[in-house]
């Protein structure tokens, strides 16, 4: 933005302003359709891995024995002209999730892979939700990858993002690369159901039918492109016009960001709260019981650039921890995650120090969702229906299991 103390000034009137939008929004969607998405409410929709294993299987479902994977790929040849085999249809495609891939000093797993041997054809998805390239050259690396392992295949690589995200290219491997985003996947679906409506509405298919409607709305979801987040921007565009830029038409596509990015601002301003809720529980227990509140961590890192740059920032701006030898209990709110949980610190004998907190959570409810990846501990916290109490208690709780 041109004038940061403009932006911010903007910014903290939109926030000052968030009840009335809110209200509004509740309003407008009281009488609107219902919106449910099961994968939502698993609080799996933003899961890069589970949005992969979810596509992987749904790319492999067969309508008249072919795979929908097979009509994905002719609907981006005729829709966005992608540059793929006119028989795509018929190709034997071959698609596997996290393909493990290495040349001499190159290595990389793959999100998604498409191979066909019998026609010498590969092409790999790399799979982006809120994260995005760890280095300049992950998905170059990929295409290297590709070229060095497929001798004579026809090769492309697909870099699926939200909102249209570019990867790091060298010019050389342009013509291997293509963008597109999880709102694709939606439109792709909703003109396969739409053309297809009389085979998928037969008793074979119509189980399938209701699947692919829930997957092409948790894309949109994903892609911000749902009507009712269409129609919290409208609504956040005129408070925009009308109250805060003073009706300032020009100022508008400066200050688009924050119109583009509301639903995050709003959801994430309402998560802060809550957070704020549960520390301050953590802290009035921690007290009461004369815990040793030197072990306490925290930090709460909130400001315009993050809210505006959410976007390519895999970056968790609230979270509080206490360390604890080996473990670090966690309490972490950001733009799409919002847990409690348990980390193994130790990371050479990892699998060792999971079976001794198995051993130390043994008989207690937190046993059951210890994973050996990743957290080893992990609890997802709603903020539409828990209490902050409860969490904090949960919190300190794990913390004296470990003391």
């Amino acid at each position: 933005m041109k004038n940061d103390n403009l932006a911010l000034s903007l910014f903290n009137n939109f926030l000052e302003n968030i009840p009335q939008i809110l209200a509004e929004i509740k309003e407008r969607i009281n009488k609107s359709p219902i919106e449910y998405n099961i994968i939502k409410e698993a609080n799996i929709i933003y899961d890069e891995v589970s949005n992969t294993i979810l596509l992987t299987s749904f790319f492999n479902v067969k309508i008249n024995e072919i795979k929908i994977g097979n009509y994905f790929l002719e609907y981006l040849r005729k829709n966005k002209k992608f540059d793929f085999p006119a028989d795509i249809l018929k190709y034997d495609l071959d698609i596997q999730k996290e393909r493990y891939e290495k040349y001499e000093d190159l290595k990389g797993r793959f999100d998604i892979r498409f191979e066909s041997k019998k026609y010498k054809f590969v092409l790999v998805i790399e799979n982006k939700i809120y994260s995005q390239e760890t280095s300049a050259s992950q998905v170059n690396k990929y295409i290297e990858l590709l070229k060095n392992n497929y001798k004579n295949y026809d090769i492309h690589v697909l870099y699926l993002t939200p909102y249209g995200n570019s990867a790091n290219i060298s010019e050389g491997n342009s013509v291997y690369y293509s963008e597109i985003i999880h709102d694709d996947i939606a439109n792709f679906i909703e003109k396969f159901l739409l053309e297809n409506k009389n085979i998928l509405n037969s008793d074979r298919y119509k189980n399938v039918s209701i699947a692919m409607e829930q997957i092409k709305e948790a894309e949109k979801i994903i892609s911000e492109t749902t009507e009712n987040i269409k129609m919290e921007k409208e609504i956040v565009l005129k408070e925009l016009k009308d109250k805060i830029l003073n009706k300032d038409i020009s100022a508008i596509k400066e200050y688009s960001d924050i119109i583009n990015y509301s639903k995050v601002i709003i959801d994430t301003k309402l998560k802060i709260e809550f957070y704020k809720e549960i520390l301050k529980n953590v802290k009035r227990i921690i007290k009461k019981e004369k815990l040793e509140e030197k072990e306490l961590k925290s930090d709460i890192n909130f400001n315009l650039n993050l809210y505006l740059n959410y976007k390519t920032n895999a970056y968790h701006p609230f979270y509080y921890y206490i360390t604890k030898k080996d473990y670090e209990i966690y309490l972490v709110v950001d733009f799409f995650d919002t847990s409690y949980g348990i980390i193994v610190e130790e990371r050479k004998n990892r699998i060792k120090y999971v079976n001794k907190l198995k051993s130390i959570l043994k008989n207690t409810e937190f046993i059951n969702d210890i994973k050996v990846k990743y957290d080893c501990y992990k609890k997802a916290i709603d903020i539409d229906n828990d209490k902050p109490e409860d969490i904090a208690e949960k919190f300190v709780e794990l913390y004296k299991l470990l003391k």
